[in-house]
């Protein structure tokens, strides 16, 4: 495919999805009797739709040959047609039980969700950086999770019973054993998780053997999985009425946010400046907001339900007391560990500078100077080899 074509599908892609988001938002707006979907899952499914096709359309512009480009951009018009079908299923179900539109909706939401999940978390992880299936290991893995995502789509199709809505019967349920497409979902999911899993324990493999702009393409990445992981995790365990939920969806979509973002600035910018600097304050947040987070929902929420009283405003002040006491110290162990993630065993650039002028303020031979200024920087910098040259 040319430069040219390629381009242009790319910002023809986006425009799809544009359009979509903009439905989701009029659905959204007029949902039957109060929206059944939240506000703000519905905005932050928007925003993450239109960041993978912008991201996908820039890479495709400027990169045409990366098959991320294409991912990223099919990618975010398939999540943006899922954010409209399932929030217009479940204001039309809430409001009219069993209503055959409301149904219809929720089973093209069951068909289209295994291919926008896969097509942004596990051929995401097989495609970076290259935007190419390299290597045996990555094309088999490749293949097994297009045959999870036909699987889970062929159950969502003949399923008897609509996934999130109990017995809600299906709008095009045929005639067979219920035990056939429910087998079929479980093995297509249980394919994409397991890829998913192999996806990412791929990249960490290539990581350790990575070397130069490569290696911080795949540190970006991996750091903002990292922490996308750490923020989901309170929004996947909350409970759906629960005061504190709203909080957790936006976190967990912020995290989430982090995914494309990071394979754009890896992808588009030639060289990954101060990068060791963005991943240490990323770790960091991440760390503090996990903190923050497990305070309230352990004291509020847990204390809350043992004494009966959830949501009191004196358990909140007693979370807020405890935040403001331990937010210093769990900040600065939350450092140490951030340092070690990302400089490993060797001193910061700081602790670099510091004993670099100690040292060099001492007493050597002249013969001794150089090799020991060589040794000291190669430590610091983690390099596999300083060289001195002098020029007379």
């Amino acid at each position: 495919m040319s430069p040219r074509i390629a381009r242009l599908s790319g910002w023809g892609l986006l425009a799809i999805t544009g359009g979509l988001s903009g439905v989701a938002v009029v659905v959204g707006a007029t949902g039957y009797g109060g929206p059944a979907v939240t506000t703000v899952v519905v905005a932050l499914g928007i925003a993450i739709s239109l960041a993978c096709s912008l991201i996908g359309a820039l890479i495709l512009s400027r990169r045409p040959n990366n098959g991320l480009g294409w991912v990223f951009a099919l990618g975010g018009v398939a999540a943006a047609a899922t954010s409209i079908t399932q929030q217009y299923a479940a204001d039309a179900l809430a409001a009219y039980d069993g209503s055959r539109t409301g149904r219809v909706s929720a089973w093209l939401t069951d068909i289209t969700n295994p291919v926008s999940i896969a097509l942004l978390t596990v051929f995401v992880f097989l495609l970076f950086p290259e935007g190419r299936f390299e290597g045996r290991s990555r094309r088999r893995t490749a293949v097994v999770a297009a045959a999870g995502i036909v699987l889970a789509m062929t159950g969502a199709i003949l399923e008897p019973t609509l996934q999130d809505y109990g017995d809600t019967p299906s709008p095009f349920a045929p005639a067979m054993p219920a035990a056939i497409p429910w087998g079929l979902l479980a093995i297509g999911f249980t394919l994409m998780a397991g890829t998913l899993l192999a996806s990412i324990g791929l990249l960490v493999r290539k990581l350790r053997t990575a070397v130069g702009r490569e290696r911080d393409q795949l540190r970006l990445l991996a750091s903002a999985t990292a922490v996308a992981t750490v923020l989901l995790i309170p929004a996947l365990v909350a409970p759906p009425g629960a005061s504190w939920t709203q909080t957790t969806y936006v976190v967990g979509g912020l995290g989430l946010l982090l995914i494309p973002v990071s394979v754009g600035v890896a992808i588009l910018r030639h060289r990954l400046l101060d990068l060791d600097l963005v991943i240490r304050r990323t770790v960091v947040v991440a760390i503090l907001g996990a903190f923050i987070t497990s305070v309230y929902v352990g004291v509020v929420v847990g204390v809350g339900t043992v004494v009966g009283r959830s949501g009191n405003a004196a358990l909140s002040a007693v979370a807020a007391a405890i935040v403001a006491v331990a937010f210093q110290p769990v900040r600065r162990r939350a450092q140490h560990l951030a340092n070690r993630l990302v400089y490993g065993k060797r001193a910061t650039p700081y602790e670099v500078l510091h004993e670099f002028s100690e040292r060099v303020a001492g007493s050597y031979g002249t013969d001794d100077v150089l090799p020991r200024m060589a040794a000291i920087l190669g430590e610091g910098t983690g390099a596999e080899r300083a060289q001195v040259w002098l020029r007379f």
